[in-house]
């Protein structure tokens, strides 16, 4: 009796883990501001901690458009580099955080693996 539960703490403590993250996830889908954009490629500031799934969101949202249309949504998560307006310098692509590239319907994780 003791062992089921211990187990059952175990599976509620998980699911309660798994909950609380998808609920952080969630709630910070939509708080990318757009900082510019030129009518093909957005331009979005993040919140630092933003997951994957977060940016393709965002991503998505702000090129609104169907998968397979060009439009390309850059996002950074923090001020350093980060443009005030369009268009990008070679400084601004180097400190990136995401590249959401709508025609292949793909997220980039450019810390990760470079954009």
């Amino acid at each position: 009796m003791k062992r089921g539960i211990i187990v059952l703490l175990g599976v509620v403590a998980i699911a309660a883990i798994a909950y609380s993250q998808r609920s952080q996830s969630n709630s910070s889908a939509g708080v990318c501001r757009e900082i510019d954009h030129n009518g093909v490629v957005y331009l979005l500031a993040c919140p630092a901690g933003m997951l994957d799934m977060d940016a393709e969101k965002a991503g998505k949202a702000a090129c609104n458009r169907p998968i397979g249309e060009v439009c390309v949504a850059w996002m950074w998560t923090t001020e350093t580099g980060r443009p005030e307006k369009w268009p990008l310098t070679d400084a601004n692509l180097v400190s990136v955080s995401w590249a959401w590239q709508n025609k292949p319907g793909q997220l980039l994780n450019c810390d990760r693996e470079g954009c």
